[in-house]
């Protein structure tokens, strides 16, 4: 299993219990009655001990609240002392902590816990340790019949003494797993505390001022209310599900919604468009892929968790071509301390099911170890280089063999489709990650034909090609083996529609339709033109980071909008997790901004996006960075050069304005060299001498 010790499989929490139950009215509080009140029983440390005064008050005349003798401490103190808390056991709702002793270093001189002490000896209680813990309490509270609701480890702050911050987050994670198993209701004093924790809590302090426990108490109070017998609750509008589409080497101008002049057919994408909101300016993190999928599933920016090219690209030490530059080194697997999409929603609940492609890692690192349930195809392969190809047989072993001839995207779809089939009774997460329409060029033999006929009715375009750089670059859309491919992602695209349709799902379905970098048009069999964005995949121009970019959300987005605010790939985790109410995880998806209030039809100031690619792509472009600001755009290389250009204006990228805006160049390189500082970017290294670099060896 992934993460055996559970590290950060969730580091924030729903708040299950009804904290929406509005607070005790006046004459609530004062009726008279002569039935006995509801038992609670607060079960808690020195915090619990800061707001239960202000609970009891709110909870007066409706509850009876006891509070246990003293601190709860830490877990193991709860396993010697949970039976004598209990006394009776006729409770009817137990609120209830352990956690900040739990995480507490202890001074083997002094005896004293974290608090009175700095950060030294030892930590009083183990990440495996303390979910062994928290399950035995966990089930000898279960044995007592009440309801029960577990509250979250509150904020750790900076230089707080005897606790190191982010301690909370991994020891909440797994009580977030635990409560989940065993249907218990969470309180989120964590997500509750952090926006205003500077003014909450006491300086340098787990404590929290009166204004900051009151804050809890109130929140406290709700969902205890919310848990008491004969409390009537509205009921629960059932949770959103999540289709996201992702194709691979699909360009902006690739669909019949981005381009009406295409020569592609893609009317099953283009009507998502109709029924969503369409970007256009939507943008990949990278121009190539496995940067770009990084980003979409944790939520940060490449360099940040060090995939920075596609997983397979030669390291800097065995780097053989004659650049100037040797790459910068990038991580070859996506980490398992990231909270990946998957895993947020998997915690909430959701089924999560995957297929296609992957490429983010080797055996051990694949979808399965990184929060989806199912996994149909996604391995550490960059394309389907198994077996037929595109056809069955496949070679992969995340993927059976279908019938002869069987076409994979179809496949790929059939699968999804059965899932959504098989789940449609509790919320999911589907992610259609095609190989599509990625190398090797191949199509079914009907759609190649369709194209061929349909290229010979083109008029002849003698300036088919241009250059970009040392690269030719197609200008004309008309390769009918590409186009073949893309009518068959469509076909798939529309074949999972269906099935939300009948299942009764579409309506309560949030669908994304993205792509993971440009258009391939100067590489590779050259297959498609980008026009007019200036060259495609590989390159830090438009062409090869500007991307098809569509959101339906039924209820929010309106049908047919579209929207011109320039957004980003790690904009979808935090995105996805507002519409379907599920709390954020800000310190993971640290890069990425909701775009909800843009789905809403209103503005919003996104801020500046960035790229770091400090490789020289198989498709010509080489090492650099780029700022998007506004309508300016920087482009930075690292051999060398700096480009500015005005994209309002200037869309194709054609009029180089550095010369002209010294002090614009001077203002985006700075927040460029700043943002690569913030995010730990790795730089590609000047090249050895000949005799001693890895080319010179070879040669």
């Amino acid at each position: 299993m992934k993460k055996p010790e559970l590290f950060q499989l969730l580091g924030l929490f729903a708040l299950l219990a009804a904290a929406s139950a509005s607070r005790l009215t006046a004459a609530e509080t004062n009726s008279n009655t002569t039935e006995a009140l509801p038992r609670v029983l607060l079960i808690g440390d020195s915090i619990c001990g800061g707001y239960e005064k202000k609970v009891k008050q709110l909870l007066a005349g409706r509850a009876e609240v006891v509070k246990n003798p003293g601190n709860a401490e830490h877990t193991a103190t709860g396993l010697k002392k949970l039976d004598e808390w209990l006394g009776d056991g006729k409770w009817d709702v137990i609120h209830f902590n352990w956690g900040l002793w739990d995480i507490a270093y202890r001074n083997p001189e002094s005896k004293n816990f974290g608090h009175l002490d700095k950060v030294v000896g030892k930590l009083t209680t183990s990440l495996p340790d303390y979910e062994q813990n928290l399950r035995t309490l966990v089930a000898r509270l279960e044995r007592t019949g009440a309801k029960l609701i577990w509250a979250s480890i509150t904020p750790v702050p900076d230089g707080e003494p005897g606790r190191i911050r982010g301690h909370e987050v991994n020891y909440n994670a797994v009580a977030a797993k635990i409560m989940a198993e065993n249907g218990v209701a969470i309180d989120d004093l964590y997500t509750l505390a952090i926006p205003q924790l500077t003014k909450l809590q006491q300086p340098n302090n787990v404590h929290f001022t009166t204004a900051g426990y009151n804050l809890l108490a109130g929140q406290v109070a709700d969902s205890i209310v919310a848990a008491l017998p004969g409390r009537k609750t509205a009921a629960k509008q059932p949770k959103p599900n999540i289709v996201f589409f992702l194709a691979d080497d699909l360009g902006y101008m690739d669909i019949g919604a981005n381009n009406r002049k295409t020569f592609y057919e893609t009317p099953n994408i283009d009507a998502l468009a109709v029924k969503g909101m369409r970007f256009k300016q939507g943008y990949a993190a990278c121009p190539v892929c496995s940067p770009t999928r990084a980003s979409i599933l944790t939520g940060k920016y490449p360099p940040r968790v060090g995939i920075t090219d596609f997983i397979g690209a030669a390291q800097p030490e065995k780097w053989a071509r004659p650049t100037k530059l040797l790459p910068a080194p990038y991580s070859e697997k996506l980490a398992h301390e990231e909270i990946t999409l998957a895993e947020a929603f998997k915690a909430h609940g959701y089924a999560t099911f995957f297929a296609g492609k992957w490429h983010l890692g080797p055996t051990n690192y694949w979808p399965e170890d990184q929060g989806f349930d199912i996994n149909m195809g996604g391995i550490d392969r960059g394309g389907p280089y198994g077996g037929n190809k595109y056809f069955s047989p496949y070679g992969n072993p995340r993927l059976p063999d279908g019938p002869p001839g069987e076409h994979l995207p179809d496949r790929l779809a059939t699968e999804t489709a059965k899932f959504i089939e098989a789940n449609r009774d509790r919320p999911f997460l589907a992610y259609l990650s095609f190989y599509s329409v990625h190398t090797p060029l191949m199509a079914r033999e009907d759609l190649q034909k369709k194209y061929e006929a349909k290229a010979k009715t083109l008029p002849n375009n003698a300036s088919a090609w241009g250059q970009e750089r040392e690269r030719k670059v197609r200008l004309v859309q008309d390769h009918a083996v590409y186009a073949g491919m893309v009518e068959a992602m469509d076909q798939a695209v529309g074949k999972v529609l269906a099935a939300l349709d009948r299942a009764g799902l579409a309506e309560r379905t949030v669908v994304v339709f993205m792509s993971d970098n440009g258009g391939l048009s100067t590489s590779e069999g050259h297959p498609t033109s980008n026009l007019p964005l200036r060259a495609g995949k590989g390159w830090l121009y438009e062409g090869g980071i500007r991307e098809p970019m569509i959101i339906h959300a039924p209820g929010v987005t309106r049908a047919g909008s579209t929207c011109d605010t320039p957004v980003t790939s790690t904009d979808f985790y935090p995105t996805l997790l507002e519409l379907a109410g599920l709390p954020p995880l800000p310190p993971q998806h640290v890069d990425g901004v909701s775009l909800v209030t843009l789905l809403k039809g209103k503005s919003l100031a996104r801020g500046p996006l960035f790229w770091h690619y400090p490789h020289y792509g198989n498709q010509g472009g080489s090492p650099g960075g780029a700022v998007r600001d506004g309508d300016w755009k920087l482009i930075e290389w690292y051999e060398g050069g700096l480009e500015l250009f005005n994209l309002k204006d200037d869309l194709g990228e054609q009029h180089d304005l550095a010369r002209e805006n010294p002090a614009k160049v001077k203002e985006l390189q700075a927040k460029l060299v700043a943002w690569r500082k913030e995010v730990g970017a790795k730089m590609p290294a000047p090249r050895p001498s000949a005799a001693n670099s890895p080319a010179g060896q070879q040669q």
